[in-house]
């Protein structure tokens, strides 16, 4: 599938927001389509345990996915129940995502007392949850919460390019490839691109990403699964319509 449209090239920003630990989750949108793409392994912050899933979720007028800490093994603090707890299955507005900002802040401050009785670096502590908007194609917001830094960008908005490449949990080698040449396939073979990059990530970073790659598209036709990954148990599968591989 591609994405067409005049001076691509001159619009592609490249946004990049600080490292977390395991998970990488890579976007790439326009006014005509959004491509999310994520690894589906899942690591304890003490590198302990690990396992496969799903980290790309659909609701009826939203797509979702988050990177970072994720959950408590025996708490209450769970990012996959919070964030469709409190955005619903109603369309997402600035009202519903305010209520998301302010819920994720206070989820991670009543988790820091948590990470230190356990000795974990809060340095390395990072929440980031990304909405696409199933119903105004080409718009997401993205929350990052860290120890020192809370922040929100919509997009596109006047601090956000109307296209554009988004990197964010690990993805420091993700960010040594780009290229302007690297830009210009995300353009024309998204799929491919995404493949790669998060396969080299991998590569550098095995302990906190790995596992079959899932990417989904959103554009003026649905929701397709380009690749299920490891959410073939419990999403649709892709239709003899989907855009191909």
């Amino acid at each position: 599938m591609r994405i067409t449209s005049k001076a691509l090239f001159l619009w592609l920003v490249l946004i990049l927001v600080l490292p977390a630990h395991a998970t990488t989750i890579l976007v790439i949108y326009s006014p005509e389509a959004v491509f999310i793409a994520v690894d589906s392994k899942v690591t304890s912050t003490d590198g302990k345990i690990s396992r496969s899933d799903c980290k790309i979720h659909i609701s009826e007028n939203y797509i979702w996915g988050t990177a970072g800490l994720l959950s408590e093994t025996n708490g209450p603090f769970n990012m996959d129940k919070l964030i469709p707890k409190v955005m619903g299955s109603g369309p997402v507005t600035t009202a519903a995502l305010d209520e998301m900002e302010k819920q994720v802040k206070s989820s991670f401050n009543s988790l820091i007392p948590t990470l230190v009785a356990q000795g974990f670096n809060l340095d390395n502590a990072q929440i980031n949850v990304v909405i696409i908007d199933k119903k105004r194609l080409g718009k997401f917001s993205e929350i990052q919460v860290t120890k020192s830094r809370f922040e929100r960008k919509d997009c596109p908005s006047a601090s956000c390019a109307e296209m554009g490449f988004f990197a964010f949990g690990e993805h420091g080698k993700v960010d040594s490839l780009i290229t302007e040449q690297l830009l210009r396939e995300m353009l024309t073979a998204p799929a491919k691109t995404l493949n790669y990059l998060i396969s080299q990530q991998e590569r550098a970073t095995p302990q906190f990403v790995g596992g079959k790659i899932a990417i989904l598209v959103f554009d003026n036709t649905g929701t397709h699964w380009l690749q299920d990954g490891e959410c073939d148990q419990d999403r649709p599968k892709p239709s003899p319509s989907a855009p191909p591989k």
